[in-house]
C-alpha cells in the first residue's frame, strides 16, 4: 500500500485513444474531476477550462499520461523514415512479419557493408566511405529520420556508435536500440522502429498539453508519466504506450492480485506478480518489460450481430468510440454498450450524464427488434431479449476473465465497473471496486511513490 501521503495538490492528466480525464488529486483523494471525449471535443480548451472553474485548487504537480492505440500507429506507419541496417538482414522476420500490419516498408532499407560476430568480435568494419555512401542514398530519397538496426550490436556498439555518431552530425533524427537484448535482437530492433514512429505523436500531444498548462503549473513541475522500466532519463515514447494501464497494475498492494480492468477502451487483465519481457504486438514481438496483461476478446464497444447459426453474438469487430455506440446519437452499429444504456449507473459514469441520447436508444431498440426478426430464435418480448443478451455478454466476460487467471484473488475495477461487475461478486477470491477515475488516480499516485522513493 502507498504509505506516504502526495506531496500537495497534483493534476493528472490521463489522454486515451477517445477519452481524456483530468483529476485534480490531494491526499489519497480526488478533490476535482473531468472526463472529455478528445476525438470530438478540444483537449486544450477543456483543460485550460477544468482549470480555470476552481481557481482555489492550484496544483503543485502534473503528471501527464499518453496512451497511443492501433489504429493511430497504424495511422502513422506511413511516415516517410529511412532504417539502416547490417547488410544481408533486410530479410528479417519483422519484414516478412505473419501480422496484418509492417512496422516497415521494403524501398526505405538501406544496407551497411558491416559485420560484428555473434562473439562480438569485428568482422568486417564500418567504414566511413560506407556511412558517406549510406548518407547520400539517405539524402536522394529526403529521408531525414533513421532507425540503426546492426546486427550484434549488443555485445559490441562500436559500429553503432560510430553510425549514430556520423548521422546525427549530417542532420539525421536518429533512433538506436536501448538496452539491446542480446537474446531477443530482432523484438528489439522493432521496439526501435516504433518508437521512432509515434516519437512524433507523443511530441506532438505532449506540447500541446503543456501549452495549456502555461499559467497554471511552472514548466518543471509538469512530468511524463513512465513505467520506469528504463534507466536513460528520456525513454523511448513506447515506454509510455501503456504507462496509465500499468499504474494500475502497479498501485496495487504487493500481494499477487489480478485485476481486471473494464474501461472505456479497453478491458484488460493484469496478471499479479507476472512480468513479460515481450509484447506480442500487432506489428509482431516487441522487446518491452512490463506486467504481464491480456486484452480480453469481448471489448466495450464490441460490435453485436448474428452468427452463422442466426443466433446473437459478439463479432470480433470493435466500432470504436468515432461514431461511437448508438446511444451517443451518431452510432450506426450495435454495440455490447448499447445494452445498458438505460442502465442508471452507466448514465452516472463521469462524462456521460447528458451524452446518453434517447433518439439513439430508440434508434438502437429499432436496429434489435429488425435483427430479432430474422434471427433462428426470435424473441417477441424485447425487454426479455435485452436481459438476455445482457446476461449472455457478462457470462462472456467472466468465462474468459476466468481461463485467463493466475493468482486466487481477482480485483475489479474501472469506469464501467459500477455496471458490469455484479455478475463477478459471487466468484471466490474477487472484490470490486467501483470507484472511477482510477487511471488517473494510479498515475499521481505511483509517480509520487518513485519521487519518494528518490
Amino acid at each position: 500500500m502507498h504509505n506516504k501521503p502526495i506531496l500537495g495538490l497534483s493534476l493528472s492528466v490521463n489522454i486515451g485513444e477517445y477519452f481524456a480525464e483530468f483529476a485534480l488529486i490531494e491526499n489519497l483523494e480526488i478533490r476535482s474531476r473531468k472526463r472529455i471525449q478528445h476525438s470530438r471535443e478540444n483537449l486544450k480548451q477543456n483543460l485550460v477550462s477544468f482549470l480555470q472553474m476552481q481557481p482555489e485548487l492550484k496544483p503543485q504537480l502534473a503528471v501527464i499520461a499518453i496512451r497511443f492505440s492501433k489504429r493511430v500507429i497504424d495511422a502513422q506507419l506511413n511516415e516517410k523514415m529511412g532504417h539502416v541496417i547490417t547488410a544481408g538482414t533486410h530479410q528479417s522476420p519483422r519484414l516478412n512479419s505473419q501480422t496484418q500490419s509492417n512496422l516497415t516498408h521494403d524501398d526505405l532499407f538501406v544496407p551497411l557493408q558491416e559485420r560484428i560476430l555473434a562473439t562480438g568480435k569485428v568482422y568486417l568494419g564500418l567504414t566511413d566511405e560506407e556511412l558517406e555512401r549510406a548518407k547520400t542514398e539517405l539524402q536522394e530519397s529526403k529521408i531525414k529520420k533513421i532507425t540503426l538496426s546492426l546486427m550484434h550490436s549488443g555485445r559490441n556498439p562500436i559500429h553503432l556508435n560510430k553510425a549514430q555518431k556520423f548521422f546525427t552530425s549530417a542532420g539525421f533524427e536518429v533512433f538506436v536500440p536501448m538496452q539491446i537484448d542480446i537474446q531477443q535482437e530482432l523484438p528489439t530492433w522493432n521496439r526501435n522502429v516504433l518508437s521512432a514512429q509515434i516519437q512524433s505523436l507523443y511530441d506532438d500531444r505532449l506540447k500541446e498539453v503543456r501549452e495549456a498548462l502555461q499559467g497554471f503549473i511552472p514548466d518543471e513541475q509538469i512530468v511524463s508519466y513512465t513505467t520506469g522500466d528504463e534507466s536513460s532519463p528520456e525513454p523511448q515514447p513506447l515506454q509510455r504506450v501503456f504507462s496509465s494501464l500499468q499504474a494500475v497494475a502497479n498501485s496495487q498492494a504487493s500481494e499477487p492480485v489480478d485485476v481486471l480492468f473494464l474501461g472505456l477502451e479497453k478491458f484488460v487483465l493484469f496478471i499479479g506478480g507476472a512480468h513479460s519481457k515481450i509484447w506480442k504486438s500487432p506489428w509482431g514481438e516487441i522487446s518491452f518489460h512490463h506486467q504481464k496483461q491480456i486484452e480480453l476478446q469481448l471489448q466495450p464497444t464490441q460490435c453485436l450481430a448474428l452468427n452463422v447459426f442466426g443466433r446473437f453474438d459478439f463479432t470480433k469487430q470493435e466500432e470504436g468510440w468515432d461514431p461511437g455506440p448508438m446511444l451517443l446519437g451518431r452510432g450506426q452499429k450495435m454495440t455490447l454498450l448499447d445494452l445498458w444504456a438505460e442502465n442508471v449507473k452507466f448514465k452516472k459514469i463521469t462524462g456521460f450524464e447528458d451524452r446518453v441520447q434517447a433518439a439513439g436508444i430508440q434508434r438502437f431498440k429499432n436496429a434489435l427488434y429488425a435483427l430479432t426478426k430474422v434471427s433462428s430464435s426470435p424473441q417477441a418480448d424485447q425487454v426479455l431479449l435485452l436481459k438476455e443478451l445482457q446476461s449472455l455478454m457478462l457470462n462472456k466476460l467472466c468465462a474468459e476473465t476466468q481461463i485467463h487467471r493466475e493468482n486466487k484473488k481477482l480485483l475489479v475495477m474501472g469506469p464501467l465497473a459500477s455496471v458490469l461487475a455484479n455478475a463477478f461478486k459471487k466468484s471466490p477470491g474477487t472484490s470490486v471496486d467501483t470507484e472511477d477515475f482510477k487511471e488517473s488516480f494510479a498515475i499521481v499516485k505511483t509517480a509520487d511513490q518513485k519521487r519518494v522513493s528518490k
